[in-house]
């Protein structure tokens, strides 16, 4: 049975309403019907047979009924979601494939998982409210539209996965009618109501809070596949290849924006495929590495304003919760200003992501790792070894990196501070491309470098937030009866003060152990 639906995140409940009255608007019949819970729990065996034979398990629970689906994992990306879907009733007691009845979907599992254990990955709690949606003029044409309010919940989450995560849904099933139809009323919720698509299945955004990767995610190098004779270039398209598969995996989590996450790895990818061509420019084409690096500059911009919009909301979320009452009113309009400020951000990253331009880049850089070295590269730097990394790049940037730093101590300007964080940004990046293949040797260096840069990136967080607020703050201080709000963000500002201090005091351990780590590169 082939299912087709197309859903949308939602802000809040409000927002559905609207998109009510608007359908109404346009000549389509809504009718209420019930609310319903529904409670969906998933299961795959500890190596993950169900998931990569391209399928999903689940029990659902409503209403003291049990349904067993299996669901075609992957099959499309975006808004419209058409999937493969085998059912089939699970009498009370049976969930494990082992006390199953005969059926379809214990037929198909029975080959997959071959008498292995199948252990929950996490639960979906759904709360949808449903309507009954005909098409104006076209009584054919039907839809079942749902609100959905979803909390997921890992109870075995995996160290440094979210755990948890809460969302609302538009979900727009087709009852009736054809497939463009429901590609048409997308187009138009989006168009009209400014409704953001949904990139993910509950099911993979249930894998995200449960840390468990999908198929084929988080690319690693097979064991003895390079070893540090092999040509260095081998390794610089190996890496580039990762890092477009790290950008096309977390592209859909940046979309929906439900878990800060997604934004940073896509970032982390685009600063370490920059920093592959930055080091190894003089072995790759030219021309084409100037306008990937424009084109990913580009792209990490505007994830970047995300990101620093999230982290300033953060900051300030745990900033307010240590206020009174009457300074947390205060700051009511900052609080809204930071709230604009993340939809704009989001807004262009969407535009952004949904763009022509973001199209053309992936596309180029895939036909750029797939194309490869030329012959005359090949024939010019083939002879240089993974081995010969540490003379030819790590030496050189540690070089640069204990001069600038060795001139920087805990009063210096912050652009210093953050020109030495960029610096040591490119070595951190280089030290764990050539730590692909040889791990052991650049762990101590590495961990050093990572410590450095977690003071230095805590500092100019504070920084870039001071900032942002003294702009803030002069635009209050020309309105009337401003001195209330003008009090609180000076307090707002003294904390982002003394993070800056706090970071500023840790630096000096932070460099000494710098130092020592990189002693013997």
């Amino acid at each position: 049975m082939a299912l087709v639906e197309t859903k949308f995140l939602l802000p809040d409940t409000d927002h559905f309403d609207q998109v009510l009255r608007s359908l109404e608007a346009f000549g389509y019949s809504v009718t209420k019907g019930q609310t319903e819970t529904l409670i969906d729990r998933y299961f795959d065996t500890p190596e993950q047979s169900i998931l990569r034979a391209g399928w999903s398990y689940r029990c659902r629970e409503h209403a003291g009924t049990r349904l067993l689906t299996l669901e075609a994992v992957g099959a499309t990306r975006g808004p419209d979601f058409v999937r493969d879907q085998i059912d089939q009733d699970a009498p009370e007691g049976s969930i494990a494939l082992e006390n199953l009845p005969g059926g379809p979907v214990q037929k198909r599992l029975g080959r997959i998982i071959n008498g292995s254990v199948c252990n929950e990955l996490f639960r979906v709690e759904n709360r949808r409210t449903v309507y009954a949606l005909d098409a104006p003029g076209d009584r054919a044409t039907r839809y079942r539209l749902g609100l959905v309010r979803a909390h997921v919940r890992a109870d075995h989450a995996l160290e440094d996965a979210i755990g948890s995560l809460d969302f609302s849904e538009l979900e727009l099933e087709l009852e009736a009618g054809e497939a463009a139809d429901v590609e048409r009323l997308a187009d138009l919720l989006s168009a009209q109501e400014g409704l953001v698509p949904a990139q993910l299945s509950k099911f993979e955004r249930g894998m995200q809070v449960a840390g468990l990767p999908l198929p084929d995610e988080h690319p690693s190098l097979p064991k003895g596949k390079l070893l540090v004779d092999d040509p260095i270039l081998a390794l610089v398209y190996h890496h580039l290849e990762q890092q477009l598969r790290a950008l096309e995996l977390q592209q859909p989590r940046a979309w929906e924006g439900l878990d800060p996450e997604g934004v940073h790895q896509m970032r982390v990818a685009i600063r370490r495929t920059r920093s592959v061509l930055r080091s190894f420019r003089d072995m790759l084409h030219g021309k084409t590495v100037a306008h990937l690096n424009t084109e990913l500059r580009w792209l990490a911009k505007r994830l970047g304003e995300v990101r620093d919009a999230d982290v300033y909301w953060e900051a300030f979320h745990r900033f307010r919760l240590s206020l009174s009452e009457p300074d947390a009113n205060a700051l009511a309009a900052y609080e809204q200003h930071l709230k604009d400020r993340t939809a704009e951000a989001r807004g262009a990253l969407i535009e952004g992501l949904a763009s022509d331009r973001y199209t053309e880049l992936v596309d180029e850089l895939e036909r750029f790792v797939e194309v490869g070295p030329s012959t005359s590269v090949l024939r010019r730097f083939g002879s240089v070894r993974i081995s010969d990394g540490a003379n030819l790049y790590v030496r050189p940037a540690v070089s640069r990196m204990l001069k600038r730093g060795n001139t920087i101590g805990v009063d210096s300007p912050a652009r210093k501070l953050h020109k030495l964080r960029i610096e040591g940004k490119r070595l951190r990046y280089l030290l764990e491309f050539l730590g692909e293949v040889e791990a052991e040797r650049w762990t101590k260096p590495l961990k050093a470098s990572r410590r450095l840069q977690d003071v230095l990136g805590e500092h100019q967080d504070a920084y870039t937030a001071r900032q942002r607020l003294e702009g803030y703050a002069r635009t209050v201080a020309l309105r009337k009866g401003a001195r209330e709000s003008l009090l609180a963000l000076g307090r707002l500002l003294q904390r982002e003060e003394d993070r800056m201090g706090e970071s500023r005091r840790r630096l000096p351990k932070a460099w000494a152990r710098f130092e020592k780590g990189v002693s013997r590169v």
